[in-house]
């Protein structure tokens, strides 16, 4: 009885980390939200952890176009294509860039 209770804090907290670690991905991959939004939802998140998560989740528009999944197949296919204009030279050096980094989900550093 005294291990199965000392399992709890484990079964309890990793499920919620799983959550908070999506959560924050969710935020940060979010093209519709901008720099402060973006730092504001980080914030209260991380601050008010349980809490701002299903505040978050709540808040969140339910059906984001913009956030839909892409198949495999069809982001393998704008890649392709991406690289196939960029080394044709149709597709820019700063285009190309910014294509690739909207189909990772990764912020441009300018």
């Amino acid at each position: 009885m005294i291990e199965d209770i000392s399992l709890l804090p484990f079964v309890v907290s990793i499920p919620a980390v799983v959550l908070i670690g999506a959560t924050i991905w969710d935020i940060v991959c979010r093209p519709d939200l901008a720099g402060w939004r973006k730092a504001a939802w980080a914030a209260v998140v991380v601050v008010l952890p349980v809490v701002g998560t299903f505040i978050y989740l709540l808040s969140r528009p339910f059906k984001d176009p913009a956030h839909a999944p892409r198949k495999g197949n069809q982001q393998s296919a704008e890649l392709i294509a991406a690289i196939t204009a960029h080394e044709s030279g149709t597709l820019s050096d700063d285009a190309f860039r910014r294509a690739k980094n909207d189909m990772f989900c990764l912020a441009d550093h300018d």
